[in-house]
């Protein structure tokens, strides 16, 4: 088994951990994410821990997310070995303006823009276990969005779930 991560612009995939019992992710920053497989998770400020994930998806989408996450690395833990994965990460960082700026005849409303810069997000995780969502924060797990999160954590939330059914 060799467990791999690719990263993209508010998408994680992990493909081949089939077998997996347990799979853990160690990652950096803040982020607002919705996890599209089943399983039991827990989480803290720097490790997400995921037990029994869900083995059947047809797709290798893991989670959409919105904010500044960095995924530093990943293990795969099956009933008699430890697996650590391969990381790539496609940067969030495009459309950058080039050229003299005098003479760039786009406006700034042509250019699209990186979501890893938002700011005053806490970071927090929704995820579904036996047909019950949960949300992650602060190392809490709660069957509703936490009241202490904010209008815009609430809202980022809500459109990534809505996004699922897309």
């Amino acid at each position: 088994m060799r467990i791999r991560v690719d990263q993209y612009k508010n998408d994680v995939y992990i493909k081949d951990y089939r077998g997996a019992i347990l799979i853990d992710i160690r990652y950096s920053g803040t982020f607002i994410g919705d996890m599209i497989p089943t399983g039991f998770v827990a989480m803290n400020s720097s490790r997400i821990i995921i037990y029994n994930i869900q083995q059947d998806l047809p797709h290798d989408l893991f989670m959409n997310y919105e904010g500044n996450l960095r995924i530093r690395s990943i293990f795969a833990y099956t009933k008699d070995k430890t697996y650590s994965g391969v990381i790539n990460i496609e940067s969030d960082e495009w459309d950058r303006i080039s050229g003299k700026w005098d003479e760039i005849e786009l406006t700034w409303e042509d250019y699209d823009h990186s979501q890893k810069y938002i700011k005053d997000v806490n970071t927090m995780l929704s995820y579904i276990k036996q047909d019950d969502r949960y949300y992650l924060r602060g190392g809490k797990r709660q069957k509703t969005i936490p009241a202490k999160a904010k209008r815009n954590e609430k809202n980022i939330l809500s459109n990534l779930i809505a996004k699922r059914s897309e």
